[in-house]
């Protein structure tokens, strides 16, 4: 590895020894040695450095592949810069047998071109595998006992608890990109209330409770009801839809017909 004699000039003047004289007084002098501008090391304590990021990895794809949904995966694709290195491509190779390991030429381009041929046809993504877990901040009917004291609010439907999450989609799902998933229905809790806003949260959870505990707050849309009498009974389905970077929430009344969209951001 060349060390820059900028650097090597910066160490002496702040630790009035030369850097050549550092390494051979280090506690690594039997396995590293400076020689001109460079220094070598001795092949296993270089791999030893890369031992916690290579450990760490190789968990993390055990344990995604260990997950229902992807358990039928027959190939790993590697890219990017660190896939590489001949170390990582080793460790993989050594540790999933039985599974096709590509790595294709230019690897560490490949996320890139990924994301040129995908600004151009974003249909190339068929379906995605959902990092978190997506619902609706909504009332349902309390519950003494279940809900607490502090979420209670009165309303023309009676007493109500607020932020409590609704699941849409869970984290780990397979979703088909463009296409609507589940479609819930929402009433309002008032009587002639005009405007039923939806706020999107996300969580790491599969099954959040609430939306103020361990929720993030993604987007919000509303849709506006135009009759001149409203009450508690009726009915506004909301989808969500995820395609490219997006999700597509989709709110309609069904006495109208009348439907509102908003796109959020969903890549976190």
């Amino acid at each position: 590895m060349r060390i820059p004699e900028s650097l090597r000039k910066k160490y002496k003047r702040q630790s009035t020894k030369t850097f050549t004289n550092a390494v051979e007084t280090s506690s690594y002098a039997d396995n590293i040695t400076s020689v001109a501008d460079k220094i070598k090391f001795d092949p296993f304590l270089f791999k030893k450095l890369f031992d916690g990021s290579l450990t760490k990895t190789i968990q993390h794809t055990e344990s995604l592949i260990k997950k229902l949904t992807v358990q039928q995966i027959k190939a790993i694709l590697m890219v990017g810069g660190f896939s590489e290195s001949p170390m990582l491509q080793e460790r993989v190779k050594s540790c999933f047998r039985g599974i096709d390991v590509i790595i294709p030429a230019e690897a560490s381009s490949s996320i890139l071109r990924g994301a040129l041929i995908f600004g151009h046809s974003p249909t190339s993504i068929s379906e995605r595998v959902l990092r978190y877990t997506y619902g609706i901040s909504i009332y349902t009917p309390f519950i003494t006992g279940k809900h607490p004291e502090s979420k209670r609010e009165n309303t023309d439907s009676g007493p109500q608890c607020r932020d409590v999450f609704n699941k849409h989609v869970e984290r780990n799902q397979n979703v088909k990109v463009g296409e609507p998933q589940v479609v819930k229905s929402y009433s309002p809790v008032n009587k002639n209330q005009k405007i039923i806003p939806f706020s999107i949260y996300a969580s790491d959870m599969k099954d959040p409770e609430y939306t103020d505990v361990g929720c993030k707050f993604v987007g919000e849309m509303q849709i506006e009801l135009q009759d001149r009498k409203i009450d508690v009974s009726r009915k506004v389905e909301v989808s969500l839809t995820f395609s490219g970077t997006e999700i597509e929430v989709k709110a309609k009344d069904v006495k109208t017909g009348k439907y509102e969209k908003a796109s959020i951001n969903f890549l976190g």
